[in-house]
């Protein structure tokens, strides 16, 4: 800019005419007219309104942004809608002090129900390991004994990640790459 322009009259591209795209509300302005008709605002309330549409297939519609489709319902005050994030409880919808004492019950008795099924497991490893019936994906799948022998069982301890077996049946398995059978 050289000293004998006027810094007023110096015009900036905007973000929208820097893409090559100029919107239809700028085209409007630019003309001395209002993007906003009253064709336009009928077009808006029927489709806020009635058609129930987002703001963002409004805009689409009308060529215009999505702020601009909010901010226009907002100034011809059509119906606000329920933002679907927030839900507000009312008071019919809350709990009362009976429902949160039996839920907190409720959740006492299923901490207490899957500490018992651990402590269940632990006794079954400790007895000899897991039947075929009773074997799970967490569980070590070395056999022991004979498949026709009523004795039959995986070992049962917790496996090791990306393998069937516990830590101690995957080195009986698995020897490393250079290591003799020992």
């Amino acid at each position: 800019m050289n000293q004998n322009t006027n810094p007023a009259s110096v015009e900036f591209p905007s973000r929208s005419s820097a893409r090559g795209q100029t919107p239809p509300a700028a085209t409007h302005k630019a003309a001395g007219g209002s993007f906003w008709t009253e064709e336009r605002n009928e077009l808006l309330a029927d489709m806020w309104n009635v058609r129930e549409m987002t703001p963002r297939e409004i805009a689409a519609i009308l060529g215009c942004g999505r702020n601009a489709v909010i901010g226009k319902a907002h100034r011809l005050g059509l119906n606000k809608r329920e933002n679907p994030v927030k839900q507000h409880h009312t008071p019919e919808q809350r709990h009362t002090p009976e429902q949160r004492h039996a839920r907190k019950l409720e959740d006492a008795r299923k901490k207490a129900e899957r500490a018992r099924r651990i402590k269940e497991n632990e006794e079954r490893l400790k007895s000899g390991g897991v039947t075929p019936a009773d074997l799970a994906e967490h569980h070590c799948r070395f056999p022991e004994g004979h498949p026709d022998e009523p004795s039959f069982h995986f070992c049962g301890k917790r496996r090791k990640p990306a393998s069937i077996y516990c830590d101690e049946h995957h080195d009986l398995c698995y020897r490393k790459s250079g290591e003799a059978w020992g």
